[in-house]
């Protein structure tokens, strides 16, 4: 399996602990631990007693973290009131996936929606789909100040909307949440 296990030795917190500690990895198997070992004398229950020198220990599987959809909730601005779509997003430790698609007639020349979470950084890049005023498609542009919940939509890198017309963004972007 290419794994070595040392019994009984120091750790670099110079506490002595026994069972299972000071794990090598010699390949690129996986390695997992089905039996609790002894930190200290108390048995490994949970993230709250091991020692900080464990490093980083993933708090959430990835894959289980369910995609939310947030269209309902979301404030939604340059739709009339018979838009469409999703805003689905996935928060995995500070980093926020967010996957959108919104259409319908255009009624302003600003777009913008919210998300749940504020950004720690300014976000500024291109992606995802737009098209405008019923026929003009481009590279749509994106933008969260920081320390907001708002992104704004742009018909093309910078461009503002046509007020009228069918209205259609699509895309995917990720941000840092302040928590």
């Amino acid at each position: 399996m290419g794994v070595t296990i040392t019994r009984n030795t120091t750790l670099p917190d110079n506490s002595e602990k026994s069972d299972f500690h000071n794990l090598v990895d010699t390949a690129t198997t996986t390695v997992s631990i089905t039996e609790a070992g002894t930190v200290s004398g108390s048995a490994i229950t949970g993230l709250a007693n091991l020692p900080s020198a464990a490093g980083i220990i993933p708090v959430v599987n990835i894959e289980t973290v369910p995609w939310t959809d947030y269209f309902a909730t979301s404030t939604i601005v340059g739709w009339s009131a018979g838009k469409t779509g999703t805003i689905y997003y996935k928060k995995i430790g500070k980093t926020v996936f967010v996957n959108y698609s919104i259409t319908g007639t255009s009624d302003s020349v600003n777009t913008t929606f919210t998300v749940p979470y504020t950004n720690v950084n300014v976000v500024t890049f291109s992606a995802g789909y737009a098209l405008d005023n019923t026929s003009t498609t481009n590279f749509g542009g994106i933008s969260m100040a920081a320390n907001g919940a708002v992104v704004t939509l742009f018909s093309t890198l910078t461009a503002t909307w046509t007020a009228s017309g069918t209205k259609t963004v699509y895309g995917q972007f990720w941000f840092e949440a302040t928590a």
